[in-house]
């Protein structure tokens, strides 16, 4: 079952639109629990994806794809709401790359997130979605 919600975020002139999709995966054998991933999809005024950011609670893992050749790098800025500095996954190496984060995160606590391009790893973000909702880092 894949749950889609739509939020726009604006950017300088562009809109960008952010769709999440929390989507139960199958049961694996080999699997203890579950894996519940949370995705967000940077979007450029509906048409193809710019960037992707997911969350798995097996594991604790961040992932950023790049999805665009424009010389921009796909962020994936992630919060908490307990005491811990936010983190950021990048994935710099160009369009159709993914980097994969694996963070130590406090199962009690949820985490949200958000997608966002950058030009280089300290430069200004370029495009920006909306924080989404917290997820339980537990699943």
């Amino acid at each position: 079952m894949k749950l889609r919600f739509a939020a726009a975020a604006v950017a300088g002139c562009a809109t960008f639109a952010m769709t999440i999709s929390p989507a139960q995966a199958d049961n694996v054998a080999s699997s203890p629990r579950a894996s519940v991933i949370y995705c967000q999809w940077l979007d450029d005024n509906g048409g193809p994806a710019v960037g992707m950011g997911c969350f798995d609670h097996v594991g604790d893992v961040i992932t950023a794809e790049d999805r665009r050749s424009d010389g921009l790098r796909v962020v994936v800025e992630t919060k908490y709401n307990y005491n811990r500095a936010n983190d950021e996954c990048h994935a710099a190496g160009g369009s159709g790359t993914t980097k994969v984060c694996n963070y130590n995160m406090k199962e009690s606590g949820k985490v949200s997130f958000r997608v966002l391009t950058r030009n280089g790893a300290n430069g200004a973000n370029v495009h920006t979605g909306a924080w989404g909702p917290w997820n339980n880092i537990s699943g």
